[in-house]
């Protein structure tokens, strides 16, 4: 398999990285997403390292190179637990050995302790990518298997069992931190099982695991009981028509038809993409590691196919009756395979219709991989590594190629407000993905400006917002200057503003009172916002049309202003000889972004102050509530305002 160092030479993109997704550019513009199953890499510093379970003895104890969480095996002897998961400081689980252990044998991400369980019978453990694998194997088929008691111990967790009987350790306010696995017995024994109890509460607990007692003994050769502690969620599992549950913790997946039964493997992969709208994308491909199979070859059989899940899933309670259902459309077959005999190799499921139905809307389950053709009870089968597999990197995969000069990779928006914090106000990196949820901003909105770069100019108000009560004042024949000049502090200069024969500038337009929106103002009065009109030879106008020809500003610009002023007085200030009209000054923040899409690093880059006039003067009748509304925007000290204001995002 490719591993992950090997693609360096292409330029990540830093706001997109994460434990699970590397994204990186090429020269010619492609962008490469990969996204695993689980974590590969974990943040050290400032820098990403690759996950490595690679055993190495530290500090009189046994740990993994570089693993998501803390690690620790014993190095031997009954001074220390068998092993400690540390999720950090507060948080750990130990697992001790009922007697004393004998010194490990380390090979790769292996440690076994010959003869611990008993004589002929070892204790293997090693460290996964998010949790650790305990083994106990027979070397040859024993009479009976013996059970085993361990003392478990947690500190600021709780280890109890769920609704289906498996451990699950928590954190002591219930969140789900954890799956302990029920102990598996392998090869598959049709008639036999391990049962795990816990025994005991509080901080020191036992985890009893009793294998059941009608264990055939005429088959030789070795026998596993296996069990896993996993953290995080799992992601994958496989199930067969044989009548067992899934064990989401195994470390590996089955596909397809072995020895008459039939197995099906589910995969999932983090969803957030699929929820930020459609976007193009050139080609997606989905790997996993085939560690065995029936034969070696271009054509093993009729193949496995892979098919979109439609329906929801749980791996933690998972059986041939409450499989999920699928659909054939843009289902994909490969029928290569590799053996034990040739060795291990990359299968690639060809899936961009599955992925563009995703960004399309389509409900994100996951994967199906099945056999082709499961009519046919010849061995069609392969053998996958899993999301628990021991080695990082072997996890499954999903691959995205997208067109990246179809897509952003810069973004200029305005944040209006405080909605930033003090840090990043000062010129502190945050991330797009990070306004996605602050009060103010809208998903749509984001998703909007990340897919295209821009957005709708009449994007504010949203439907659904308050229209604010009506405050209508009286009309005031000596107001100066009437609400057609130019305001108080309104620039005047006019050099930029358009030629005549600009749209919407005539004096005498009919429709200049028409209401293009309402809204509610911060403190919920309605301002009304009409087509209005510009006169470049006289600067006469007002609402919409002047604000646009003459100051280069938009009516979500003006929404924005109004709803998110400067707090307190100096936001919102009633003028002096004009009591009926108030100024909105809002502080407008130039957001710059770089990267791909949504992933994107931005930093205030630039600052400028919009003030907003509205004038509440009854509107037609004498008895009307409507008001005048905006009469003008304009950015203090600058009549054409830059166009970065205008894509305000919040």
């Amino acid at each position: 398999m490719t591993s992950p160092q090997q693609a360096e030479q292409a330029k990540e993109i830093p706001a997109g990285a994460s434990e699970t997704r590397r994204i990186t550019r090429q020269s010619d513009g492609r962008v490469t997403m990969e996204i695993w199953s689980r974590p590969v890499r974990v943040k050290q510093d400032a820098t990403w390292a690759w996950i490595d379970t690679t055993l190495i003895e530290k500090d009189g104890a046994l740990q993994p190179k570089v693993a998501k969480h803390r690690v620790v095996f014993s190095a031997g002897g009954a001074e220390k637990p068998l092993v400690t998961l540390s999720l950090d400081a507060q948080r750990s689980l130990s697992l001790s050995w009922p007697k004393p252990l004998p010194k490990p044998t380390v090979k790769g991400t292996l440690a076994t302790y010959a003869d611990a369980v008993a004589p002929g019978a070892d204790l293997v453990v090693s460290a996964l990518p998010e949790g650790f694998r305990y083994d106990i194997i027979y070397r040859s088929r024993p009479a009976k298997l013996a059970t085993i008691t361990l003392p478990v111990q947690v500190k600021g967790l709780a280890l109890r069992k769920d609704a289906h009987g498996r451990l699950q350790v928590t954190g002591t306010d219930g969140e789900h931190v954890a799956v302990a696995s029920a102990a598996a017995i392998q090869p598959k024994q049709p008639t036999a099982a391990a049962r795990v109890e816990l025994e005991g509460s509080g901080h020191t607990q036992h985890m009893v695991i009793t294998p059941d007692k009608n264990l055939p003994t005429s088959a030789s050769g070795p026998l596993t009981v296996a069990a896993a502690v996993i953290t995080g969620n799992v992601v994958d599992a496989d199930v067969a028509n044989d009548g067992l549950p899934a064990d989401p913790t195994w470390p590996f997946l089955t596909a397809g038809s072995l020895f008459g039964t039939l197995y099906r493997t589910y995969i999932r992969f983090d969803d957030e993409i699929f929820t930020h709208g459609d976007v193009p994308i050139l080609n997606a491909k989905l790997s996993a590691l085939n560690i065995d199979g029936p034969n070696c070859g271009a054509v093993v059989g009729a193949g496995i196919q892979a098919r979109r899940v439609t329906s929801g899933w749980d791996p933690t309670n998972l059986t041939w009756a409450n499989k999920p259902a699928t659909s054939a459309e843009g289902a994909t077959t490969v029928t290569r395979g590799y053996s034990a005999g040739c060795g291990e190799g990359v299968l690639e499921w060809p899936v961009a219709e599955m992925v563009r139905a995703w960004l399309g809307g389509a409900p994100y389950h996951g994967v199906e991989l099945r056999g082709a053709n499961e009519s046919n009870s010849n061995d069609n089968w392969r053998l996958l590594a899993s999301a628990e597999y021991s080695t990082a990197e072997t996890a499954p995969k999903l691959t995205i190629e997208f067109d990246g000069n179809a897509i952003p990779s810069s973004l200029s928006a305005a944040v209006v407000g405080d909605s930033l914090n003090p840090e990043e106000m000062a010129g502190q990196d945050f991330t797009y993905q990070s306004l996605y949820g602050r009060t103010g901003f809208g998903k749509e909105d984001l998703d909007e400006l990340a897919r295209t770069g821009s957005l709708s100019e009449t994007g504010f108000p949203k439907p659904g917002w308050p229209e604010g009560e009506e405050w209508p004042f009286p009309e005031d024949p000596n107001a100066d200057p009437p609400y057609w000049r130019p305001q108080p502090g309104e620039p005047t200069d006019v050099a930029k503003a358009p030629s005549q024969s600009s749209p919407g500038m005539s004096a005498t337009a009919d429709d200049r009172d028409t209401v293009l929106a309402t809204w509610s103002e911060r403190d919920g009065k309605k301002v009304y916002y009409r087509k209005g009109f510009y006169d470049i030879n006289r600067d006469d106008g007002f609402g919409d049309t002047k604000i646009r020809l003459k100051h280069n500003l938009n009516q979500r610009a003006v929404v924005s202003a109004t709803k998110n002023p400067i707090p307190g007085q100096q936001g919102k200030t009633q003028q002096f000889r004009n009591p009926m009209r108030w100024d909105y000054l809002a502080v407008f923040h130039l957001n710059s972004c770089e990267g791909f899409w949504f992933f994107q690093n931005c930093k205030i880059h630039d600052t400028m102050n919009v003030q907003v006039v509205v004038d509440y003067t009854r509107k037609g009748a004498p008895t009307a509530d409507a008001t005048i509304g905006v009469i003008t925007a304009f950015c203090i000290k600058s009549n054409w305002c830059d166009d970065w204001v205008k894509t305000v995002i919040n």
